[in-house]
C-alpha cells in the first residue's frame, strides 16, 4: 500500500513547476500509445516520469488532474508552480517578442529598453485591441 497524502506535521512539497507537469503528461501520452494499461501509478513508479514524481495517493490524484487539463489544452508550460488565471495573455505573448528583437538590436546596435518604453508597447497593444480595451489595465 502507498502512504496517502502528506503525513501529519510534514510540509506539502510543491516542487514542480507547470513545465514539469506539462512534460510529464506528455510522456505519459507518448508511453500510453505505445502500452494501452499504462496507469497513472505505473507511470509515476517508473524511470520515465523523472526523479521528481514518485507513486503516492497524492501524487496519482495530481497527476490525473494537471492530465485532464494538458487534455483540454489549459495546461500552460511555464516556469510557475501555480497556475493564475491570465487576462492579458495576447500582450504577453507580444511583449515576450518584441524583448527578443529588442535583445538582438541591442546586441548589434548597443541600443537599450527602458521601463517607460516597454509600458508604452504594452498600452498600445492594449488600445489597440477591441476585446481587451474593455477590461482594465495597467502596466
Amino acid at each position: 500500500p502507498t502512504p496517502k497524502g502528506v503525513a501529519k506535521g510534514q510540509k506539502l512539497k510543491n516542487d514542480k513547476t507547470m513545465e514539469e507537469w506539462w512534460n510529464a503528461c506528455q510522456r505519459y501520452e507518448f508511453e500510453k500509445k505505445k502500452k494501452t494499461d499504462l496507469s497513472y501509478g505505473m507511470f509515476l513508479a517508473s524511470a520515465i516520469s523523472g526523479n521528481k514524481f514518485e507513486n503516492t495517493h497524492s501524487m496519482r490524484n495530481s497527476f490525473g488532474n494537471y492530465y485532464k487539463k494538458y487534455r483540454a489544452g489549459t495546461l500552460e508550460r511555464t516556469s510557475v508552480k501555480r497556475q493564475c488565471v491570465r487576462e492579458f495573455v495576447s500582450i504577453e505573448k507580444k511583449l515576450c517578442e518584441y524583448l527578443d528583437a529588442r535583445t538582438r538590436k541591442h546586441q548589434r546596435h548597443k541600443l537599450g529598453v527602458t521601463r517607460v518604453l516597454l509600458k508604452e508597447e504594452c498600452l498600445k497593444w492594449y488600445r489597440q485591441d477591441p476585446e481587451l480595451s474593455q477590461k482594465p489595465f495597467s502596466c
